[in-house]
Order: C-alpha cells, then structure tokens, then sequence
C-alpha cells in the first residue's frame, strides 16, 4: 500500500464510483503474488489470471488514512466546497465508524488567505479548527514573525489612465518598461552604478538582469488577454522593433490553454539558458495565482484589480520570491470598487490581509444534496457492503447484484438511511439530530425509498451502477466538478 497519495479533491467522488477506492480507506483482504493487495474475489490488474485461491488472506492493521492535507484550502469554496463537505463527512463516517481503524482523521489545511476559517472549516469538515499561527493583534507582527521592513520585496505602485482606453494604457505600460529594461540591457554598466547593487562586472548585470526580462500581466477575463495580445502586435511590436528593441513574444496563461502548454511555458521561463531571446511576456488570468512559483516573475502588471482581495494577494505573491519585484496595477476609473482602491491605495496594502473575505460555502446548501447523494449512495454499498456481499449476492456495482442484496434483506432500507445521515452529518455519532440537517434528512428519506421501490420493480440485466442510475432518473458523479450535462456544437 502506498505511504503517501497526491490528489485533486474533485477526484473524491471516484469512491461512489470504482469499489477499489476502499483499498484506500480500509486496506486489503487479499494479497495478489504479482500485482499485490486487493479488497474483492479477484485481482485489481484486469489482465491477471489468478484466482482468489492463489491470494493470501491478510488482516491489516489501521489501515485507514491518518492525515489529510488539504493545499490551498480557500479554494474549496462555493459548490465545490459544498459537494466536496459531502464526501468529506462521508470519509469521516466511513473511517470512523466502519473501516478497521475506527478512529478520526487529523486534518491540515494550509492557506496564504484567511478569512472566518471556523466557519468554512465548519461547511467543510464539520469541524472546530484551530489556527496556527494564531491572529496576532499587530499588523506587521505576530509570535513567530515580523516584518523587515529593510528588506523591499515588492514594490507596488498604482494609477488610473482618465481620458484614456485602459487596455491602450496596459499595452504603453508594458512598452515603456520594456524600454527601460533594454536600456539596462543595451548598458548594463547602468546596473553596476546602481547603489548597493551587489555585483562587479558586467556578466553579473546581465545574469542579473535575466530576472526582470519576463513581464507578467494579469487579466480578470480572458478577453482582456486577447485585448492586450492584439494591442502588443500592432502597434506596440511594431514600435519596438522601429527603436531597436527587442520586441514582445508573448504566451498565454489561461483556462484555454492545456495543462502541457502550461508546463511548457513555465518550463520555458525556468530553464532557458537565453532568456533574451525566448518569450518575454506572459499574459494569464486567474490560473497563475496558485501553483505557479518561477523566480524569474518579478515585473507585474494589473489590467484592473481583481474581484476579490484573496486573489489579488495571491497573483502578485507570484513576483519577489527571489528578488525585489515590481507590480504595476492599472486601476479602471469607471468602476467604483476600483475608484476606491486608488483612493485608499496604501491604506487597501497595509490592512489587506484584514480585508480578504470570507470563503462562501454552505454543507447544507438545498440543490447541492440532489448532485451528490446518488454517488454517497453507491459510495456506501460499495464500501460498506460490497466486501461481504461480493461472496453471496455478486458484486454491487451491477443493478441485479443490489436488487439480490435487497430481495435477501442483505441491504436494509432502514440502515441505509442512517449511514446517510451520518454521511451527510445531518446526525452525529452519538444520534443528535441537527436542526440544519432536517432538510437533507427528508431528501435522503425520499431518495431511498424511491431507489428501493425503483430497484426492486425493475428487471435487470447486466447494468451497471451507471446505467441503472441513469435509467433511474439520477446521475453519479464521477468528479465534483462533474456538475453539468456536456453541450456538443456542432457545423451543418
């Protein structure tokens, strides 16, 4: 078994879906000789031949998860939040209550962005949290921390282009600093004369220099993205290159390109030996602001202030992680959120971490429950009963092997409905009853009882889970942002 496994939380729904997620949760009952641990009569490996005769039966100690780390938790939030606080609960059940282990699972949730952390703590894992480190009372300190306010990191300044097109003042922006950048470029002996500069000769200047040769540019849509492109083709390029400067390459960063192309361009940005005559400019939207740590973003431009505090913290947080950087914001003058940063621009850095806000999530959010019940549902028959049933019954992840399980009083009607409770949290593990969870508790009684009724009037054949379900009038979801029906669009 492995010791450790990195994943997307969307991918929990997979234990609603393949009954070898349990091996996760709850470790193996059989020991294949070739491909090695398995929870049901045959080997996980589809192309092995062995029998469940040639296994060795094994009885795992604790097998269950011990720790749950969850990176960048502030991005769990609005129905991915909801749906994921769903499987959440229904781990913690499942581990608690039914696995070997029996024990809860300790939880870490680490983020740059905090704001009313027991309440998405709460949505989230139906849980009391506690923070480290603690709020300080001070601004610029706290127990283990406080701020050098000798060493600049960022240097962020600000304006509002009036009587001008604010994509015009993007493109000029980025054009003048590519001036000044060549300049040093064309001169590096300007580098040196620079105070405390730090360095002798002209080789340095330059290898110094590579760390402020890509622009970044951030934009809150993608057709800003494509404003600013076209804008630096003509005529900005065109300018450049009439001066005899290097002119822009540009690459975009954004929820179009596939994650390869990403992989390439950040690739590019780290390990090309001639920065100068590789791509100088970046233009992303909010993708860029988590994941991506490249030492050489230190010049940054703003086309506007994003929506929301968190994200702007955690887009420019991509410059001066190796050296002082420069962020640029260029504030829209006809939107008042934007009017009011520029008017409080100092004010807006220094209390900024005051001003993040809180994570909206809701567990008890009324639609979310119809997306995700039919996948805890099957998640429990094919944890919590599927490993006894498979011997008698067949396996649960065909329909005629459920209608059996039923028709055998193997699966009751009455004590699925509770695991449900206690899945969704709408009971705790002593039988307390949450008022907020009435509402799901209802839903829950309906979904079952019309997926018992359904299952067993219905003639099966070799459908599975899937199939059934759909057949059913409800869908399981194979991730958490497998929400919507897809749209194909297609030419005549």
């Amino acid at each position: 078994m492995p010791s450790a496994i990195i994943s997307t939380v969307d991918k929990l729904a997979i234990v609603g879906c393949n009954a070898n997620f349990r091996n996760i949760l709850n470790g193996g009952e059989y020991r294949c000789p070739v491909h090695g641990y398995t929870s049901k009569k045959k080997c996980i490996e589809k192309t092995c031949q062995l029998e469940v005769q040639d296994f060795k039966a094994i009885d795992m100690y604790d097998p269950a998860p011990t720790l749950f780390i969850q990176d960048e938790l502030h991005l769990i939030r609005e129905s991915l939040g909801t749906y994921a606080s769903h499987y959440e609960s229904f781990l913690k059940y499942y581990i608690k209550n039914v696995s070997k282990s029996k024990r809860d699972v300790k939880i870490i949730g680490a983020t740059a962005t905090i704001s009313s952390y027991k309440e998405q703590v709460y949505h989230l894992y139906g849980r009391n949290p506690v923070r480290f480190p603690c709020e300080s009372p001070f601004i610029e300190r706290n127990f283990y921390a406080a701020v050098d306010k000798e060493d600049l990191q960022r240097q962020i300044l600000g304006y509002a282009p009036y009587g001008k097109a604010i994509v015009n003042s993007v493109v000029y922006s980025l054009k003048y600093m590519r001036e000044a950048v060549y300049e040093y470029y064309n001169e590096p002996q300007k580098i040196l004369a620079i105070p405390n500069i730090g360095i002798s000769t002209e080789e340095e200047a330059l290898e110094l220099l590579k760390d402020y040769w890509i622009f970044l540019e951030y934009n809150n849509v993608k057709r800003d993205g494509n404003n600013v492109d076209g804008a630096i083709k003509t005529p900005v390029n065109e300018e450049l290159s009439s001066e005899g400067i290097i002119p822009f390459k540009t690459r975009a960063m954004t929820g179009d390109e596939s994650f390869q192309d990403v992989r390439e361009v950040l690739a590019e940005v780290e390990n090309n030996s001639n920065v100068y005559d590789g791509v100088n400019l970046i233009t992303a939207t909010s993708m860029i602001s988590h994941g991506v740590d490249a030492d050489r973003f230190n010049v940054m431009f703003f086309y506007g202030i994003p929506g929301n505090m968190a994200e702007y913290i955690q887009a420019y947080s991509r410059t001066g992680r190796k050296h002082t950087s420069i962020v640029v914001d260029l504030i829209r003058p006809t939107r008042e959120t934007d009017q009011s940063y520029l008017k409080n621009f100092t004010s807006m850095h220094k209390y900024k971490d005051l001003l993040v806000e809180a994570v909206p999530i809701n567990r008890w959010a009324t639609k979310a429950v119809d997306n995700t019940l039919p996948g805890v549902f099957t998640g429990v028959l094919l944890t919590c009963y599927d490993p006894e049933i498979q011997y008698t019954s067949g396996s649960l992840f065909f329909m005629k092997n459920i209608k059996k399980a039923m028709k055998e009083h193997e699966i009751n009607q009455g004590t699925v409905k509770d695991q449900l409770y206690k899945s969704f949290g709408c009971t705790d593990d002593d039988g307390i009853t949450h008022d907020l969870g009435n509402q799901y508790r209802k839903k829950i009684d309906a979904f079952v009882d019309d997926v018992f009724v359904q299952i067993g009037d219905r003639s099966w054949s070799d459908e599975n889970i899937f199939d059934g379900f759909r057949l059913m009038g409800y869908r399981i979801m194979n991730s958490l942002r497998d929400t919507d029906s897809q749209l194909i669009i297609e030419l005549d």
